[in-house]
C-alpha cells in the first residue's frame, strides 16, 4: 500500500490522506473553524475541504483535519480561501505582525505614565494603533505628578521650620521642590479638569498651556 506522500508549504505539513486533508500549522489559523452551518470552504490541488477535527499536537503545533467539501442546498460558505504559498506567508506575516504589536503594547503599558505625558495626538495615535488607552495613562501620569507634589511641599516645609527654629538650614533644595511643586500643581488641576470633562484624547503635560497660548494669538 502506497504512503500518504508528505509535502511541506512553507512552516506548514501537508498530507493528503485517501479523502482527507491534513495540515500542520505552527500556529493557529484565524477563521479557520469546525462548524455545522457557514462551513468554511478550503480549496487544495484542485479540491475542496472543510475542517472536521482541530487538535493541537504535543510539540505545541496546530493539527487541522479537512474532510472533502460537499455541496449542502442553498448553504452559503461562511468564507473561501485558497490554501497555498500565498496564503501561509501572508498569514505568518500578519501573525508576525500582530506578536511585535503585542510586544510594543505591553511594553507601552509598563510605560503607560510616560504615555500619559505625550500629546493628544500622538496619545490617540498610540491608542488605535496598541491599545493603550489615552484616558487611562493621562490618569495614571496626573496621579503620579500629584504624588510628587507632597514630597517636594514637605522638603520646602522642614526648610523653612528649621530656618525659622534653629536658625540654621538644613540645606534642603527649597527653590527646585517649589517650582515642581508649582509645575506640577497647574498641570495636575488642568488635566484633571479635561479628564472630568471626559475629553478624550486628554491633553499631554502642559498641553493645556499651548492651547490657551495659541487662542491668544488667534484672538488678539
Amino acid at each position: 500500500m502506497e504512503r500518504p506522500k508528505e509535502q511541506r508549504v512553507g512552516p506548514d505539513r501537508v498530507l493528503l490522506r485517501g479523502d482527507r486533508l491534513i495540515i500542520e500549522s505552527p500556529i493557529e489559523i484565524d477563521g479557520w473553524e469546525v462548524r455545522r452551518h457557514r462551513r468554511l470552504l478550503v480549496r487544495y490541488a484542485g479540491r475542496g475541504f472543510t475542517p472536521r477535527r482541530i487538535e493541537r499536537t504535543t510539540h505545541g503545533s496546530v493539527r487541522y483535519e479537512l474532510a472533502p467539501w460537499s455541496p449542502v442546498p442553498l448553504e452559503i460558505p461562511g468564507a473561501e480561501v485558497e490554501y497555498g504559498i500565498d496564503f501561509v506567508e501572508r498569514r505568518d506575516s500578519a501573525a508576525a505582525s500582530r506578536r511585535r504589536r503585542e510586544r510594543a503594547g505591553f511594553v507601552l503599558n509598563l510605560l503607560s505614565p510616560l504615555v500619559g505625558l505625550l500629546g493628544a495626538r500622538l496619545k490617540g495615535s498610540i491608542e488605535e494603533q496598541f491599545g493603550i488607552d489615552a484616558t487611562a495613562a493621562t490618569e495614571r501620569c496626573v496621579m503620579i505628578e500629584a504624588l510628587s507634589i507632597a514630597p517636594a511641599l514637605a522638603m520646602v516645609v522642614i526648610e523653612l521650620v528649621a530656618s525659622g527654629i534653629a536658625g540654621q538650614p538644613v540645606g534642603l533644595p527649597v527653590r527646585p521642590c517649589a517650582a515642581l511643586a508649582l509645575v506640577f500643581g497647574l498641570d495636575v488641576l488642568m488635566r484633571w479638569d479635561r479628564l472630568l470633562a471626559e475629553e478624550h484624547p486628554p491633553p499631554g503635560f502642559y498641553e493645556w498651556a499651548w492651547r490657551w497660548r495659541r487662542g491668544l494669538r488667534r484672538n488678539p
